[in-house]
């Protein structure tokens, strides 16, 4: 009862809770949600690219040696602000303050890229904050008990093998 009045927009009592059914699989977000905002990204990424690359070929075409390497640029800016975004939106869809880790990967994932050309040190510390805050999404996705696997390996099958009820795993969850 409680689930279907949280579905039709009416407002919850204190008391009462929803569980975490088969659509949510423990994100905050709904799936249809999820599902918006990675074709929004993956648009806008092909866009960039677009955009990226024919700034480059006009470049060639004029013999203009600046434009190959700012449609590079442009499609490495896309790239970031996409990755900025996503990593944001999915550390929110984990925890209420899950996109601060979000961030802090992609912080220190551009560290330990780029952080040799400020200093050594910098990029052994992008390297640690990476690692950090992929441990902290590791641990989030763990506590809201959303699928997790390694290299095709299910981690959480436990707690997700049973979703239809009748001890078999749904199609979905494969």
């Amino acid at each position: 009862m409680a689930e279907k009045r949280a579905r039709s927009g009416v407002h919850l009592t204190p008391g009462e809770r929803v569980a975490h059914g088969p659509t949510s699989r423990g994100y905050r977000m709904s799936e249809r949600s999820i599902a918006r905002w990675t074709r929004s990204l993956i648009g806008a990424m092909l866009i960039g690219y677009g955009v990226g690359i024919v700034i480059a070929v006009i470049g060639l075409i004029v013999r203009d040696d600046d434009l190959p390497a700012l449609g590079l640029g442009v499609g490495v800016f896309v790239t970031l602000v996409v990755l900025v975004i996503a990593a944001f939106v999915g550390g929110q869809a984990l925890g209420r303050f899950g996109g601060l880790i979000g961030l802090a990967l992609i912080a220190g994932i551009v560290l330990g890229v780029a952080g040799g050309l400020i200093a050594p040190w910098v990029r052994w510390v992008g390297i640690a904050v990476a690692v950090l805050a992929a441990a902290g999404f590791f641990v989030m996705g763990l506590r809201r008990r959303v699928p997790i696997s390694i290299g095709g390996i299910d981690i959480a099958g436990s707690r997700h093998a049973d979703q239809t009820g009748d001890g078999q795993r749904s199609p979905a969850d494969s």
